[in-house]
């Protein structure tokens, strides 16, 4: 059984809930009741309050809890420290000899939650995400033993990916170990229990949630990855959540609503519908997300990740025909011309920022993005494919920003460290990222631009990219789309009706070059207009649904499926 077949484990109204009441200042009681902002009972050794919700109690200021296991002196710990920029904000750093979270965590778990916060925290963050995966999941995992488990799931993952990868092994499906089932179960387990309780928050099973989320896309669980994706839209869209104002200090509510939003963006990409609200409660038409130039690229990624989900949002809102579900009384173009205003206005303001930034591969990167999101938007009110032809400097651009992107990458450590060392937060090597960067808009050139050289230069950027994002699986897209340029590259008699699904050889068709001369406009072309990817189950193999015209839209259409 792997992990992905547990059964659901969030609701959006859990009984008993607490969310939304307002708690003042605890200034007494044991330390775990004082982090999380509730009355202790304060008995001791061990207060009530902790040992009845699966807690550890972390004893009282002063003294160190007995039910504890040492961490090791040549073991680093975490240890707590007040920021003072964030009155009320706990940070968890790591420090070289600190025992003082002993009474909380064992020394495995401390460990993991350290390996977790300094190695596949900053792999798994983004740009605009600052501290949140860092700094905050682990902190408020010392206190929650649902977040503190699925954590360790996660870094033990994470560890299985690095071993696979430094020895030359596949790591685009990860196959669950002992260790990270028993701690996903557990953490499920306890999440269920938590929500029973007088305490819940909305935080913590929103935490798990996207910590669910990135196991999944580990273990290439599409299935599993959107039924947690679900579950935390529902939270998102539900009455309650939308009404409290829970922890305004840190902002959790507002950080974990800006992440779900950019996977729910994604998952649009892969032919799953709209779920997230496209317009916030506070904001009214015409949408207003760029304001003033941004003052670094922390702003800018921010911004713009708030733009992208709703540029992408809109595009598959017309496509299922829900648009006048989100956007009532307003036509498609309005919508359509107002969000590229707002792209490029985003653009512009991107020339203020200093020469450092400027040359970051983080702004690369959302360089990229944008290339992508503006062709998404500017071609989706559309139905001919040849909309795509006017958009080849944006296509260039994507192959010539990823080109630079892999060769640092897959360059030495001197010129990574160089890059940490200009002040780019971004881990050029990171094997996994929650966030797609470079996979989807690469997928858009491989199957959309009519330049073979360029389309052909995208899917080997996908076939070498060392980096799972999100939920792309580079090396199957790259498959993927190397199937739809053997259908739209073949000779105009070798249809897709008259090869009975066969497969054809590329390289047969190619010139000395090794690329095929340009046939946009040779007669009889098959167009591949839609690749659906649903059926995709464990994102490795399953049923890939081709979708395809012949000559024009008016043409014939033609809709089969073909095994990955």
């Amino acid at each position: 059984m792997t992990a992905g077949a547990t059964t659901s484990f969030i609701h959006a109204d859990a009984p008993g809930s607490a969310i939304g009441s307002k708690k003042s200042r605890v200034r007494t009681g044991c330390l775990t009741c004082r982090i999380r902002k509730v009355k202790c009972d304060e008995a001791k050794p061990a207060c009530e309050r902790c040992t009845s919700t699966g807690r550890k109690c972390d004893g009282y200021a002063g003294s160190r809890s007995p039910a504890g296991v040492s961490a090791s002196k040549n073991t680093q710990a975490l240890s707590f420290s007040r920021t003072a920029k964030r009155p009320h904000i706990i940070a968890v750093r790591p420090q070289a000899d600190a025992n003082c979270l002993s009474g909380v965590l064992s020394a495995e778990e401390c460990r993991w939650v350290l390996y977790f916060s300094q190695v596949a925290a900053p792999a798994i963050s983004d740009l605009a995400d600052g501290d949140f995966w860092t700094n905050l999941v682990p902190q408020i995992s010392c206190s929650e033993p649902a977040i503190r488990n699925a954590l360790l799931a996660l870094g033990s993952t994470y560890t299985q990916m690095e071993a696979a990868a430094s020895s030359g092994q596949p790591t685009n499906k990860i196959v669950a170990s002992e260790h990270s089932i028993r701690h996903y179960n557990k953490a499920i387990a306890q999440l269920r229990q938590y929500l029973d309780s007088e305490s819940a928050m909305v935080e913590a099973p929103l935490i798990c949630c996207l910590i669910f989320i990135c196991l999944e896309s580990l273990f290439s669980g599409h299935d599993s990855l959107m039924h947690h994706l679900r579950s935390g839209i529902a939270i998102l869209n539900s009455p309650r959540f939308r009404a409290t104002g829970f922890s305004p200090a840190v902002g959790i509510k507002r950080r974990l609503e800006q992440i779900l939003r950019r996977v729910d963006a994604q998952s649009t990409l892969f032919g799953n519908p709209v779920s997230t609200r496209m317009i916030d409660l506070d904001q009214d038409f015409p949408l207003t997300v760029v304001g003033s130039p941004p003052s670094d690229l922390v702003q800018a990624a921010a911004t713009f990740n708030h733009l992208a989900a709703l540029c992408l949002n809109f595009a598959k809102a017309f496509g299922e025909g829900t648009f006048a579900d989100f956007y009532p009384g307003f036509s498609p173009y309005t919508v359509q011309t107002r969000l590229q205003e707002q792209l490029l206005q985003w653009k512009t303001g991107l020339k203020d920022l200093d020469h450092d930034q400027l040359s970051s591969p983080s702004l690369m990167r959302l360089r990229i993005q944008y290339s992508a999101v503006f062709v998404y938007l500017c071609t989706c009110l559309e139905l001919d494919e040849a909309r795509y032809d006017a958009y080849m400097d944006e296509f260039a651009t994507i192959v010539r920003l990823a080109t630079v992107l892999s060769e640092s990458t897959i360059g030495d450590r001197s010129s990574q460290q160089k890059l940490k060392m200009n002040g780019d937060p971004t881990n050029p090597s990171a094997l996994f990222s929650l966030n797609a960067y470079t996979n989807p808009p690469l997928w858009l050139v491989a199957t959309k631009c009519r330049d073979f050289k360029l389309r052909c230069a995208a899917i080997e950027l996908l076939e070498k990219c060392p980096t799972r994002e999100g939920l792309w699986n580079a090396k199957m897209h790259a498959r993927i789309a190397r199937r739809v340029v053997e259908l739209e590259e073949a000779p105009p008699a070798l249809n897709p009706a008259a090869l009975g699904m066969e497969r054809l050889d590329v390289a047969s068709s190619a010139s000395s070059d090794g690329c095929r001369e340009d046939m946009s406009m040779l007669p009889g072309r098959t167009w591949v207009c839609n690749v659906d990817l649903k059926e995709l189950p464990d994102l490795t193999t399953g049923r890939v649904v081709f979708q395809s015209y012949l000559d024009d839209v008016d043409g014939p259409w033609s809709m089969w499926q073909e095994d990955v």
